[in-house]
C-alpha cells in the first residue's frame, strides 16, 4: 500500500500542472540570484563620489594676475565671473602674501566659499615677477593637480594688478576678456599659444628660452593689447620685446602659425591714392627648416612659403614678370624680417627658436649649457627664403 501512494504520489509530480508551475518560480528566482551575484562584485568596485567639489560652495577664478613686490612678497589679483551674468560686476580681489600659495590661501578669509583655480582660463604676469627667475612662482601652479594647466600665461608691461583693475570697454565679462583676447591673437597667428603646461616645459629645456604673448593698456581706447611676444633669457625677462609684425615673422620661423597668416608692406611711394602703396598678402603654407652646421659652428635658416596677393590698389598682376617682381620683393622684405629678429634676439641672448636644443642633438661637441648663451650670442645665423606665388587673390 506504501509502494502504490508512492507511485500514486510520483504520478502526481509528473502530471500535476502545480508543479509545472512551482519549477518555473524557482528558475526565476534563480535567474533573480545570478542577477545580483553578478551585480556584487561591481557595486563592490565602485568607490562612488567620494572626492566630490561642489560648484556652490567654490569661488571660480577666471583670470589671475601675479606681482612680485619690493620685499620679495607676492600680490595675487583674481578676476572671478560675476553670479548674475546680465550685470555689468567684475568680483576682483588683491591679496598679498609671501608664497603665491600663500596668497592663494589669504584670499579665501575674504570670500564665502573656497577659491578654486579648476576652471582658469588666463594667468597674467607682472613685469616686476618677470624680471625675476620665473619658474619658482609657477613651480606651484604647475603640481598642484587641481589647477587648470591648459590656461594660457601672458605677461604685461606694468603690474598685473594694475592691468587688471583697469577699466575694460568690452562687450565680455572682464573676467573672460584676457583669454578672448589671447585667443584672437593667436588666431591672427600674433601670438603663439602658450599654456601653463607649455611655459614650465620651456623653462625646463635649456636649450631653449621662454617667450610670452606681451599684453599693454591703451588707455585712449580703454582696453588692452596684445601687442607682441616678450623675450626671455635664462628665466628672466630681457626688457625686450618683438612687436606685432615681427611676432608674426617669429611664429612663422617657429613654424606655430594659426590659419590667418596676413603681412603688409609698403611697395611703392609718391602714388596716389595712399593704399596704392601697400601690399597685403596672405601666407598659405610655409615651413622653416633650422640645422645645425660645423666647420665653422653655425645655424642655417630656411623659409619656404607659399603666398597669394590679398590686396594691392593697382591691381595688373597678370604678367609673369611683375608676378617674379613680387616674388623677389617678397624674398627680401622676409630675409630681412628674419635677420632683424635674429639680430635682436642674439643680442640679449634670448634662444626663442630652440637652436641651443638643436646643438645638443645634433652637434653635442658644441654645447655647453653653462656657457650656451654667451656662444648663441656670438655665433653665425644665416637665412634663405624662398617664396612661391600661388594666385593674386584679386580680380582685375
Amino acid at each position: 500500500m506504501d509502494k502504490c501512494s508512492t507511485i500514486s504520489f510520483s504520478g502526481f509530480h509528473n502530471f500535476s500542472p502545480f508543479y509545472y508551475f512551482y519549477i518555473i518560480q524557482v528558475k526565476e528566482k534563480d535567474r533573480e540570484m545570478k542577477k545580483y551575484l553578478y551585480l556584487l562584485p561591481a557595486i563592490i568596485l565602485l568607490s562612488g563620489c567620494w572626492d566630490q567639489n561642489l560648484l556652490k560652495d567654490v569661488q571660480l577664478v577666471y583670470t589671475v594676475g601675479w606681482d612680485q613686490n619690493e620685499d620679495g612678497s607676492v600680490t595675487s589679483t583674481a578676476l572671478a565671473p560675476p553670479i548674475d551674468q546680465t550685470v555689468e560686476h567684475v568680483n576682483r580681489l588683491t591679496i598679498e602674501g609671501n608664497t603665491l600659495r600663500d596668497a592663494r590661501y589669504n584670499m579665501d578669509v575674504y570670500v564665502a566659499e573656497h577659491i578654486d583655480f579648476a576652471k582658469l582660463q588666463a594667468g597674467i604676469v607682472g613685469i616686476d615677477m618677470a624680471r625675476d627667475k620665473l619658474y619658482p612662482f609657477l613651480d606651484v601652479l604647475y603640481r598642484n593637480p587641481k589647477n587648470h594647466l591648459n590656461a594660457r600665461i601672458a605677461m604685461t608691461n606694468t603690474s598685473a594688478a594694475e592691468l587688471l583693475s583697469s577699466k575694460i570697454d568690452s562687450q565680455r565679462n572682464q573676467s573672460e576678456y584676457f583669454s578672448g583676447l589671447l585667443e584672437s591673437s593667436e588666431l591672427t597667428s600674433v601670438v603663439p599659444n602658450i599654456s601653463l603646461q607649455r611655459a614650465c616645459t620651456i623653462l625646463f629645456d635649456p636649450g631653449t628660452d621662454l617667450y610670452l604673448p606681451y599684453i599693454t593698456y591703451e588707455k585712449d581706447m580703454l582696453r588692452a593689447k596684445v601687442s607682441g611676444i616678450g623675450l626671455f633669457s635664462k628665466q628672466k625677462y630681457t626688457d625686450v620685446y618683438l612687436n606685432e609684425d615681427q611676432s608674426v615673422i617669429f611664429n612663422i620661423l617657429n613654424n606655430e602659425t594659426s590659419t590667418i597668416v596676413t603681412l603688409t608692406k609698403r611697395i611703392t611711394d609718391g602714388k596716389e591714392p595712399e593704399v596704392s602703396n601697400w601690399v597685403s598678402v596672405n601666407i598659405e603654407k610655409s615651413k622653416t627648416d633650422i640645422k645645425i652646421k660645423e666647420n665653422p659652428f653655425r645655424a642655417e635658416i630656411t623659409l619656404k612659403a607659399d603666398i597669394t596677393i590679398s590686396e594691392y590698389g593697382p591691381d595688373h598682376l597678370q604678367s609673369e614678370k611683375k608676378l617674379n617682381e613680387f616674388k623677389a620683393f617678397w624674398e627680401k622684405e622676409l630675409k630681412k624680417d628674419i635677420d632683424e629678429i635674429l639680430e635682436i634676439t642674439q643680442e640679449v641672448e634670448s634662444d626663442v627658436l630652440g637652436i641651443g636644443k638643436r646643438t645638443a642633438a645634433f652637434k653635442p661637441a658644441y654645447w655647453d649649457e653653462e656657457r650656451w648663451h654667451d656662444i648663441y650670442r656670438d655665433m653665425e645665423i644665416t637665412s634663405k627664403v624662398s617664396v612661391k606665388m600661388i594666385g593674386t587673390g584679386i580680380i582685375d
